[in-house]
């Protein structure tokens, strides 16, 4: 349920890619997804995230906001 509501609120809101934001933010995501990779290792549960896809995006939103959902979905807004 909560894939579909995301899918959703991508198609209804703009989506950019290849503007400086986005790719800081990118390689900031990266960065926490290998943090999180290295902790559950070190915690003894190195496949804990094997079922994560990893996904961030950048909208179009004055709003200052961000938020994710399960499975590794980000969204920042502009």
């Amino acid at each position: 349920m909560a894939l579909q509501q995301y899918s959703t609120f991508l198609a209804e809101n703009e989506v950019l890619s290849g503007t400086p934001e986005q790719i800081q933010i990118q390689k900031t995501v990266q960065d926490i997804a290998m943090a999180a990779q290295k902790y559950f290792e070190f915690k003894g549960h190195p496949n804990y995230l094997d079922e994560y896809a990893w996904e961030y995006n950048l909208v179009k939103n004055k709003q200052r906001n961000a938020w994710c959902m399960p499975g590794g979905k980000i969204v920042f807004y502009t």
